[in-house]
């Protein structure tokens, strides 16, 4: 009678040991997954930030016009630059000259500004004493009695521009022209010009108003 051949049996601990190392050594000779398939990529709207709307560049604002009063003085001192010692100086002179007109005089008037100035017309005066300014003066009601008294500037609204505009044409800087007008008997400027009683006439009314 022959005896049956009996596999010879393992402890459970060596198969559980063994079905591990299978495991281990499969995990580590494959490739690891793909790190983009493993979690979806974010998308950018969650993630990233807008971009930020560039800002409008200002416009250069325009440069300040210059006042006026820095333009006047400006032109002043590129005039006063260019004049002599003896220009500066006339410059602070306000005359009166003799003759309604520019470049005509009569004897009486010519006279009178040779004494004065050494030249005969009102021009020539401008030209060569270089004044900054000159002063309108007329017949008052003593000056009248007197043949060629009187500077004679003022005759009529007509007179008086083509005279003063021919003393600025002499002038090479232009004038400050003014009026010996303080109303009542010294009134250069007549009718049509408004006259205006004298400062006696006015306190004789007795009125504070006036």
């Amino acid at each position: 009678m022959t005896t049956p051949r009996t596999r010879p049996t393992r402890p459970r601990g060596i198969w559980s040991a063994a079905a591990v190392a299978m495991v281990l050594a499969t995990g580590c000779t494959e490739s690891p997954p793909d790190a983009s398939l493993a979690a979806p990529s974010p998308s950018p709207s969650a993630t990233t930030a807008p971009s930020p709307v560039p800002a409008p560049s200002p416009e250069p604002s325009p440069s300040p016009s210059p006042s006026p009063v820095d333009t006047t003085a400006t032109r002043a001192a590129e005039l006063a630059a260019r004049l002599t010692d003896e220009e500066l100086a006339g410059q602070l002179l306000m005359v009166s000259v003799h003759g309604g007109a520019a470049d005509e005089v009569d004897r009486w008037q010519a006279a009178a500004n040779r004494e004065l100035f050494g030249v005969d017309t009102p021009a020539e005066v401008v030209e060569t004493l270089r004044p900054g300014g000159v002063i309108l003066m007329g017949r008052g009601p003593l000056e009248a009695e007197v043949a060629g008294a009187g500077a004679g500037n003022v005759a009529d609204p007509e007179q008086v521009p083509a005279f003063v505009g021919g003393l600025q044409a002499a002038a090479d800087v232009p004038l400050l022209v003014a009026i010996d007008q303080e109303h009542g008997p010294v009134a250069r400027l007549g009718p049509p010009f408004t006259r205006f009683p004298a400062a006696m006439a006015l306190g004789a009314a007795g009125d504070p108003l006036l």
